[in-house]
């Protein structure tokens, strides 16, 4: 058997067209392919943390569910993760003891990151990275891991690094831009 390479068309959504042809020069019924390169992952637009230094897990946070609906496996990256009010970013490494902070130093930085959660049993095909991303991190895009095609689910879990001193209650902010790109 013959095989034929030909260049992937652009767009997001094309057909294939594969028919015969024998010696005698018949012609085989057609055999059409679609081949949909739309990229469609669900995914959680928005969710809360919460830190209690009085209790015995001071840092909550639901997972973040991801669903890949695609044909195809996705990769999927952190594009990008800052704080955007309420208080500062910092590097995970910024201090040796995090609980021994004063409220001032408690109040005005968090190291926030986000990894993949369990792999056991998920749809992730593929991991990248197996420590949390940081905002420190992101001098370019950081690739965590692919999700499988075709309804293929895993989370991405937030982790934390903080003081202990909170002089009251607040809200803060943080931005997380992922990125979906096909992978073959």
């Amino acid at each position: 058997s013959d095989s034929y390479t030909f260049s992937r068309p652009s767009g997001s959504s094309f057909y294939i067209h594969i028919a015969a042809v024998d010696k005698a020069g018949n012609i085989s019924s057609v055999t059409h392919y679609h081949t949909d390169e739309l990229v469609s992952v669900t995914h959680t637009v928005s969710i809360g943390y919460s830190i209690d230094p009085n209790s015995n897990t001071p840092f909550t946070a639901p997972d973040i569910p991801i669903t890949n609906h695609s044909t195809f496996p996705v990769q999927v990256s952190v594009a990008g993760l800052k704080a955007t009010s309420g208080i500062g970013d910092a590097a995970p490494t910024s201090y040796s003891d995090w609980n021994s902070l004063t409220a001032s130093q408690t109040g005005s930085k968090i190291a926030l990151g986000v990894g993949i959660g369990k792999t056991a049993g998920s749809g992730w095909t593929a991991v990248d990275r197996t420590t949390p991303v940081y905002s420190g991190d992101l001098s370019s895009e950081v690739p965590l891991g692919t999700l499988g095609a075709n309804g293929a689910s895993g989370n991405l879990a937030l982790t934390a690094k903080f003081g202990l001193a909170w002089a009251n209650a607040r809200t803060v902010s943080h931005e997380l831009i992922l990125n979906f790109t096909i992978t073959d």
